[in-house]
């Protein structure tokens, strides 16, 4: 009775939409713990489960899965295999269904992740199932599935490859489909789908140039974060930048801000508005938290202030370590980039800034003095505010000792005017 009860439920008009097959199946699951046998049970409840064994949970689950799993909101498809995975008896059912998951499910890539971290022997499924597993997932999807089978023991690379090169201008659209372009965009991307397959067919050609230059494969090709304005991607010893339009795109340059190899905007035709923002620049060493103190990041703020220009976003993640010289290249060969073509003000001044050297790798908050817009990121308590009021300190003391000095210097002036005055 238990199971057609059960099924009775998730069948119901109300469920229509399936938002209470999982709190069913967690009251299935709990009951049959509440209801697990112990040897205090009368004679007469041992002799009924002699002769009468309804179904366990794991089993009404088994037979039904595919019922279930099509009765569950796709929003909550995961928290339902969330909940099974606490049961190692149901592991098996995940397997047995592992193709209809993975074409059903949103969120896949934390479901994958989550199943490997259950055990060893999940992960060698995984490993054992490449093939059926990029074969059955949505093409969107693929190259975040790649990130993760990629970085297995004993992953196979070349399958793995020859999938994302076989679809090559599919995974690069998918690229360009985050929340990043399509949350940060001022334009309705619906309406942009019919001219889309341009946009993809040029992102896919800066994607190849860069692979060519960098002498790497489709598979080399690693997510590394994703940034209030973009999702960045690794090349070899270079980064690509893709997300929705930039605060500023016109920036101000200088030879500490990371110089890129090419800076350009998609615009909707239509509208002659910007829509996304794709950048190339070297890639660098982050994560500098543990060593980057504040007087470090004083002497940067400092030196972009002693040149005319306010950072108010002076923070140590939008700092990083440059790999090589800060000059675009391509090809291993440096490249002369129009400082109009990425957006910039001009050809930054002085030395250039060598491996090693501390550089600026988020433009979006850098102003010139005079500018009216001045904005600063974050609270009114940030590092930026502090390092200005620092600057301001600091001039206001080198003018009282330069003024102290001129007026003792004409003080002595004075005097020898006086001993040059004859005596009556």
């Amino acid at each position: 009775m238990k199971e057609k009860k059960f099924l009775k439920k998730i069948k119901e008009k109300d469920n229509e939409n399936g938002v209470f097959t999982y709190m069913e199946v967690c009251q299935l699951l709990s009951k049959e713990r509440e209801n697990l046998p112990s040897k205090k049970q009368n004679i007469l409840k041992r002799f009924i489960n002699k002769f009468y064994k309804p179904k366990t949970a794991t089993q009404i689950i088994r037979d039904n899965f595919e019922l279930i799993f099509s009765k569950t909101d796709n929003d909550i498809k995961i928290c339902l295999l969330w909940k099974m995975m606490e049961y190692p008896e149901m592991t098996n059912i995940i397997k047995e269904n592992f193709c209809l998951i993975i074409n059903n499910l949103k969120d896949l890539e934390a479901f994958i992740n989550n199943f490997i971290k259950q055990s060893e022997e999940n992960k060698k499924f995984i490993i054992d199932n490449t093939e059926t597993i990029i074969n059955n997932i949505k093409l969107s999807q693929l190259f975040d599935i790649v990130q993760i089978l990629k970085k297995m023991p004993n992953a196979k690379i070349e399958l793995l490859n020859s999938k994302l090169e076989q679809n090559k201008l599919e995974v690069i659209a998918s690229l360009f489909c985050t929340e990043n372009v399509l949350e940060g965009s001022p334009i309705d991307y619906e309406k942009l789908i019919d001219n889309m397959y341009e946009y993809h067919q040029t992102l896919m050609r800066m994607f190849d140039e860069l692979l060519e230059s960098e002498n790497k494969k489709m598979i080399d090709i690693e997510y590394l974060s994703s940034g209030g304005y973009s999702d960045v991607y690794k090349i070899g010893d270079s980064v690509i930048k893709i997300g929705g339009p930039r605060k500023k795109y016109k920036i101000i340059n200088h030879r500490r801000i990371l110089q890129p190899l090419t800076r350009t905007n998609f615009l909707d035709l239509e509208n002659n508005e910007p829509f996304a923002c794709i950048e190339i620049a070297p890639a660098v060493e982050t994560n500098l938290e543990d060593e980057l103190t504040e007087e470090e990041l004083y002497k940067i703020y400092k030196e972009l202030r002693d040149d005319g220009i306010i950072w108010t976003d002076c923070k140590d993640i939008n700092v990083g370590r440059l790999t090589r010289e800060n000059v675009p290249k391509l090809n291993s060969e440096e490249i002369d980039i129009a400082p109009e073509s990425i957006g910039a003000d001009q050809k930054p001044k002085g030395e250039i800034l060598k491996k090693g050297d501390y550089v600026i790798i988020d433009s979006d908050y850098i102003y010139k003095e005079n500018d009216p817009d001045i904005s600063f990121a974050g609270s009114k308590w940030s590092l930026s505010k502090k390092f200005e009021q620092k600057y301001q300190r600091e001039k206001q003391s080198e003018i009282a000792k330069r003024y102290k000095k001129v007026k003792i210097i004409s003080n002595e002036n004075e005097k020898d005017n006086l001993n040059d005055v004859p005596n009556l």
